[in-house]
């Protein structure tokens, strides 16, 4: 697995002060934002849309240990995203779609121009990059490539205070 410098900082977004997450009820969670930042290893973000059929396939495919997922929706209205988040996504927290701001930085950040697209950080204070193609690892190794992203994460040293 090769991509882009491992341990490169981004930005840890998701612990900034003012971010909300939904749930897949797309109701806060607070709670669960708080449960997240202090137990996951590394975080998928996840770029994706209710109409992109790849997108589909990811969601009926995802396996889950020690990561958290989070959605930044890519859908063209609210609607298409809401029925996604509500009736077929798994349980994963949601940059809501109305947070249009956010959404464009976070997709900037890691320069997304293609959807579905998988971003892997490791859940550390600067959000050192894990894999920035993590759909290529997901679509060539299956969704056993978390144990990787786990072992790369391992490496990046810790964030100097």
């Amino acid at each position: 697995m090769t991509s882009a410098p491992v341990g490169l900082s981004t930005s840890a977004w998701w612990l900034e002060k003012g971010v909300i997450l939904h749930d897949n009820k797309y109701l806060v969670a607070e709670d669960r934002k708080t449960y997240m930042c202090e137990k996951a290893r590394i975080l998928v973000i996840f770029f994706g849309s209710y109409r992109n059929r790849s997108t589909k396939h990811f969601y009926t495919t995802e396996k889950r240990a020690r990561l958290e997922i989070i959605f930044i929706p890519q859908d063209e209205d609210e609607a298409d995203c809401e029925f996604f988040v509500k009736a077929l996504m798994g349980d994963w927290l949601i940059v809501p779609w109305s947070n249009q701001q956010l959404r464009r930085k976070v997709k900037n950040m890691y320069s997304v121009s293609d959807q579905p697209w998988l971003v892997v950080v490791k859940n550390d204070a600067k959000g050192s990059l894990v894999r920035l193609d993590g759909k290529s690892d997901l679509l060539d190794y299956g969704y056993f490539c978390w144990r990787d992203w786990m072992e790369i994460a391992k490496e990046i040293p810790p964030p100097e205070s």
